[in-house]
């Protein structure tokens, strides 16, 4: 099952349409809309905090952590071209868009 077929299937179990009316029924109509805007909903949320799982393997055998506070890690990155500093984990990922991926 694909992550967008178990997106569908949370949004059909929170707006679930009535088999025995008419798919042109009104009920069933914004049932569907219903869903269709769940679905937008999680899939936007869903990738506003996406990392490629090529960059976490990497990110994971190339880096430092250290947690800063309770709410906070910064990352040091083990290559001695990169910057000497501790990094958030954008910071970690812009850098390895513009000099590692491919």
């Amino acid at each position: 099952m694909t992550p967008s077929d178990k997106l569908r299937e949370i949004a059909e179990k929170y707006f679930p349409t009535e088999e025995k009316l008419s798919n042109n029924s009104l009920y069933n109509q914004l049932q569907q809309s219903s869903r269709d805007n769940l679905l937008s909903d999680l899939t936007a949320l869903i990738s506003e905090n996406y990392y490629p799982k090529e960059f976490v393997e990497w990110k994971d055998k190339n880096t430092l952590s250290d947690k800063i506070s309770r709410t906070e890690v910064r990352y040091f990155l083990k290559d001695m071209d990169a910057p000497l500093d501790w990094m958030t984990l954008d910071e970690v990922f812009d850098y390895w868009t513009k000099n590692i991926k491919q």
